[in-house]
């Protein structure tokens, strides 16, 4: 049996990702933010599709993400000790061009409410290219470039991406990993292992000297048709 636990934040992407779970054969339950206990074996695999309540449950089953980071600095913070390239960060703003940030912020609300004062404040970095890397244990599956133009969605997305994304930036429907640097495909993946998750999508970017920098891992990230049937096999095929 598989247990899918979900946020409100990742309902949508969660739901969706159960009913592709199903369509493979597979038996599954999904709970939002569950407050009591259900059903489980040792051999049960949970999923938590970034649903902070979630590590309460399950203690014998197996699991995918058990804990999630909701407070995005201790997210940068525990990046940073890790080695992983990422923004900088302040109590507050610096010289220079500063944003200010909410600790749990989703999908950019803070940056799109233009925030004059912050919970913390991150500074500005200079990107060439921005990518969503999606990364399941350690497997990059995916490289998807952040573009303007709604108009590239590959099958099974919306064309209310900017909801997704953020400043009405959208995902193009090309994947790019093959294309993207080695350094910035390995830099994805050790980000995903320094919060100790078994899979997330990455917001990275590459910049002007080559170098790259990791603004966050999504730990409910919203998946496309494509990506729905990449994660669920792999869930399934762990079941």
């Amino acid at each position: 049996m598989i247990h899918l636990f979900y946020s409100s934040a990742g309902a949508e992407s969660g739901l969706n990702l159960a009913k592709r779970i199903k369509s493979l054969g597979a038996s599954i339950e999904v709970h939002k933010q569950k407050d009591g206990d259900f059903k489980k074996s040792a051999g049960d695999l949970c999923v938590n599709w970034g649903a902070p309540a979630a590590r309460k449950f399950g203690g014998k089953c197996r699991w995918l993400n058990k804990s999630v980071w909701l407070n995005k600095l201790d997210h940068i913070q525990c990046l940073k000790n890790s080695g992983v390239p990422t923004v900088e960060w302040a109590d507050r703003p610096g010289t220079g061009k500063w944003y200010a940030r909410q600790f749990q912020h989703i999908d950019g609300g803070d940056l799109l409410a233009k925030l004059t004062r912050g919970d913390y404040y991150v500074k500005h970095v200079d990107t060439v290219d921005e990518y969503r890397v999606h990364v399941f244990r350690g497997e990059p599956l995916r490289a998807s470039l952040k573009v303007r133009e709604n108009t590239f969605l590959e099958p099974g997305e919306k064309a209310c991406e900017e909801f997704r994304i953020g400043n009405g930036w959208c995902f193009s429907h090309r994947n790019y990993l093959g294309r993207i640097p080695d350094t910035l495909a390995k830099a994805a993946v050790r980000a995903v292992a320094a919060l100790s998750y078994d899979f997330g999508g990455v917001d990275i970017a590459t910049k002007p000297n080559g170098g790259v920098v990791v603004f966050e891992v999504n730990s409910a990230p919203w998946l496309g048709g494509e990506m729905q049937g990449a994660y669920a096999e792999r869930i399934v095929a762990l079941a």
